[in-house]
Parts: structure tokens; sequence; C-alpha cells
């Protein structure tokens, strides 16, 4: 039951992003706290689950379940800790910087570069032009060169 709500949660989710945007979608439900609660939850249930029904005894079952854990355990630390920004790019030029979202729009240097190679709108689907873009991201010892 815990996994049909969580499957049900991110296919809803999908549909608030196409119709809301993924601002909307990041900040009420992707970071929500119900969110994490409930895949946490989930975490928490599948370690028991594990152990009950001695999972661990075959290797190949008790990698599987542990690999999601730390999935799940990188989107919660992620969660809480990435910044997210805007970066502008431009054909040829490195960027090393970005500007983060949130009100203070403080600027963060990174430790590589990125440079945008190409960037041209293709239509796949014949319903919307998509980006086709190329870029090439360079280690900081590069930039000082």
């Amino acid at each position: 039951m815990l996994m049909v709500l969580t499957i049900i949660s991110l296919v809803a989710g999908t549909f608030v992003e196409k119709i809301f945007g993924s601002d909307f979608a990041m900040n009420n439900i992707y970071h929500s706290v119900w969110f994490m609660a409930l895949w946490a939850v989930l975490a928490i249930s599948s370690l028991i689950l594990l152990i009950q029904r001695k999972l661990y005894i075959r290797w190949q079952t008790f990698l599987i379940h542990i690999s999601f854990l730390f999935i799940i355990s990188g989107m919660i630390v992620t969660t809480f800790t990435a910044e997210s920004g805007k970066m502008v790019l431009s054909k040829g030029k490195p960027a090393s910087q970005f500007v983060s979202k949130d009100k203070m729009q403080k600027v963060y240097e990174l430790p590589f570069s990125v440079e945008l190679q190409n960037f041209e709108f293709y239509n796949a689907t014949f319903q919307t032009d998509q980006p086709l873009t190329a870029v090439t991201v360079l280690p900081s010892q590069l930039l000082n060169d």
C-alpha cells in the first residue's frame, strides 16, 4: 500500500509539474514535508522488511534493497543541502558562477567551468521545439592556464 501511495504521488507530481511548472512542483510536492516523510517511511519499512524476512542472506536481494536506501538517502541529503540557481551560458565562453534562485540571489563560484558549444531547437515530436545543447565541463586547473 505504501509503495502504491508513493507511485501515485510521483504520477501526480509529474502532472502538476507539467501544468504548473517545475518550480511549483518542486516547492509544493517534491521538496514538501509530506513527500519527504513518505520517502522516509518507505525507506524505514524497506529496512524492517529486509531484516524481518532475512533477505540479507541472499546477497543479490540485499544489495538491491540497500541500493534503494542509498538512493533515498542521497535524495534527502540533496534536498536539504543543494543549491539551485541560474547560470547564463554564451556560446564559446566558459562560465564558472551561478546565481541562487532564492530572494538573496547569492553568487556561487564553482570549482569547474561550463562552456556552451552548441544550442539549437529541433522539432522531434511535431508538437513543441526541443532544445539540443552541447556543453563542455572544464576542470578548474584549465581555467587558470
